[in-house]
């Protein structure tokens, strides 16, 4: 696993950790119980198995930010910060 930017800022508190996977390797999040398989990566995409608790709900940004509840809603996403920040 190579770590190519560990300082990459998302705002103020989060901080993004990108790395470079191969085929059929995953990352780990142990503490919320997920895992994400890279499946396949070609053509410019890469497809993503996350394996996640039934308590975690998992969506594509885009499709979570159209749904109506979430296009403005910027306290949901600061407690998805905080629950993540808990569980570390």
């Amino acid at each position: 696993m190579s770590v190519i930017d560990v300082s990459h800022k998302i705002d103020k508190e989060v901080v993004m950790l990108v790395l470079s996977r191969k085929i059929d390797q995953e990352i780990v999040i142990p503490e919320l119980g997920i895992t994400l398989k890279v499946l396949d990566a070609s053509n410019n995409r890469v497809k993503l198995g996350i394996t996640a608790p039934a308590s975690v709900a998992v969506h594509r940004a885009e499709a979570f930010a159209a749904q109506p509840s979430r296009k403005t809603d910027e306290p949901a996403m600061a407690a998805v910060r905080q629950q993540v920040e808990s569980a570390v």
